[in-house]
């Protein structure tokens, strides 16, 4: 599309779809940290980047429009659960989202569907903002410590010695107020840490595979490939073209 001010992205003629998601990749951790500060329009801008490319595809294949704008809606929906609103609910909106995708066809029905989809997932942050309690002191401690040093070789023991609690006890709070485990918490941080290093440096993969606690740089690739789908250097170009 012209006359925008959004940057321009390479489109794989043969693949366009794999072009659109390595943008959703790049561009997901910005709208997760929107989303999570109630951010409306800082999350507004990342969807609109991204609707801008889906549109330009339109002609070209009609079935990839929907395609696209449901990996849209699974994207925010992921960054509803990570701001905290219980998964259920996320569940429940995206399934009436989809269901009445499918009985639109124009760009306009379109384009209010998509705005309408963010809305609503705005609304269930703010109310579960408004209506939720803060985690126990040692809970907020233990992922302040796990995002500052999860890259150094942190241990659930040590963390557990820290906020003064046992290991036990310990697994137990991170699951009930996050839903994830102690390894499934520092393996996040790690990536988070290796992304922003992706974005903002120009140091080797393998130097930001040991900065960020990873066996080696086979092993962080694969890591990194589970959790954002694609690998570190595709993730490194995409940015720096976004």
């Amino acid at each position: 599309m012209q006359g925008n001010d959004f940057p321009a992205i390479d489109v794989d003629e043969a693949h366009p779809y794999r072009s659109i998601r390595e943008l959703y990749l790049c561009e997901e951790p910005r709208l997760l940290t929107a989303i999570r500060n109630n951010d409306r329009k800082t999350a507004v801008y990342v969807i609109n980047l991204v609707l801008v490319h889906i549109y330009s595809l339109q002609k070209e294949s009609p079935d990839l429009l929907k395609s696209l704008l449901l990996e849209l809606v699974v994207m925010i929906s992921r960054a509803a659960v990570e701001a905290g609103v219980p998964q259920e609910e996320v569940l429940g909106l995206r399934f009436r989202h989809l269901t009445a995708l499918a009985s639109l066809s124009d760009d306009e029905e379109l384009a209010l569907w998509i705005r309408d989809s963010v809305d609503r997932v705005f609304d269930l942050v703010k109310v579960h903002a408004a209506n939720s309690t803060p985690p126990p002191v040692h809970i907020s401690k233990a992922l302040d410590v796990i995002k500052s040093e999860a890259c150094s070789g942190l241990t659930r023991d040590v963390l557990a010695k820290r906020v003064g609690v046992s290991p036990a006890h310990l697994t137990v709070l991170l699951r009930e107020k996050t839903g994830r485990s102690f390894s499934e918490l520092c393996r996040e941080a790690r990536i988070e840490e290796a992304c922003r290093l992706l974005r903002e440096t120009d140091r080797q993969v393998a130097d930001i595979a040991d900065a960020c606690g990873f066996y080696d740089q086979s092993h962080f690739t694969r890591v990194f490939q589970m959790v954002r789908k694609t690998t570190p250097r595709a993730y490194r170009a995409q940015s720096m073209r976004a």
